[in-house]
């Protein structure tokens, strides 16, 4: 046991500058058509490469699999990309945790769903909007563009 953690930390060391520089994409159109590529695969591993995850907690990262998981029973049917100019970080509140954005937005992507045909109809008969479109914040870090995220602010 004693050589497994060494032996795992050094993994680590290796893997993680490799995975960290692999991340994002090089403009935000590449970054929308990796999406969208994910999301046809169903593969949240190649999406989650796309975010960047700097100062997100755990309670976020799990909310953001299980979105991603419900979302993946629509189609995509297009995106628009827009330059976003923000004054100042937005920042909200959840269960009385004040959040922050952990890069500052560059560009916004909106994807336009065809939503799935038993969730369409259950949203119509609850009464409440169909929401058949996904807005995400896009951030820069170093030469990399990322989906932005809420971390926790301390």
């Amino acid at each position: 046991m004693r050589l497994v953690r060494p032996l795992l930390l050094a993994w680590l060391a290796l893997v993680v500058p490799a995975h960290a520089a692999t991340g994002g994409a090089e403009d935000p159109e590449a970054l929308a058509k990796a999406f969208q590529q994910a999301h046809v695969q169903k593969n949240y591993q190649q999406a989650s490469q796309l975010i960047y995850w700097e100062g997100v907690d755990a309670q976020t990262r799990a909310a953001t699999e299980n979105y991603y998981s419900i979302k993946y029973n629509e189609r995509i049917t297009g995106f628009s990309i827009s330059n976003v100019s923000l004054n100042a970080t937005p920042r909200g509140e959840h269960n009385g945790q004040a959040y922050e954005l952990n890069l500052s937005p560059t560009h916004k992507i909106v994807f336009r769903y065809q939503a799935h045909e038993h969730a369409a109809k259950n949203t119509v008969r609850r009464g409440a909007p169909q929401k058949n479109e996904l807005i995400m914040l896009v951030g820069k870090k170093g030469e990399r563009y990322y989906i932005v995220m809420a971390r926790p602010v301390k």
